[in-house]
């Protein structure tokens, strides 16, 4: 478990080096009300929240989904990956009534524009839902 824990940082941190984009990954610290509140104030763009389970079937089938559209359009908006079944993150889950994973919501200035329940089907179905929140 640590060995996949320190490939998938190494890539993060190579995703993030290599093309400047701004991505916050919980998967090391929890994402507290602070946390998000201070990643929601210094983004002048919109915080795509995906908040997801790491043992959720559906969650396993968009995080390559959401892998690609983020290496795509990072420029246009942050990631914050909020693991729901870590209770460091209750308060966050709580924030935004999150019943089930997967789940994106869209932020902007502190306002939700956008918001899904649910897996997609493919990466065109979630760039259909991230288009009228003018994510990218």
């Amino acid at each position: 478990m640590n060995r996949y824990l320190l490939v998938i940082l190494i890539a993060v941190v190579a995703i993030f080096l290599s093309r400047g984009h701004r991505f916050y990954t919980p998967s090391e610290t929890a994402v507290t009300p602070a946390r998000l509140a201070k990643v929601l104030d210094e983004t002048n763009g919109k915080v795509l929240l995906y908040f997801w389970q790491p043992k959720d079937p559906s969650c396993a089938k968009m995080d390559p989904i959401v892998d690609q559209v983020m290496s795509e359009y990072a420029s246009k908006f942050t990631l914050v990956k909020v693991d729901t079944s870590n209770p460091e993150n209750r308060a966050v889950h709580d924030t935004y009534n999150i019943t089930a994973t997967p789940t994106f919501v869209v932020v902007q200035k502190n306002k939700i524009v956008g918001a899904w329940v649910g897996p997609f089907t493919d990466k065109n179905s979630f760039l259909t839902f991230m288009r009228p929140s003018a994510a990218y």
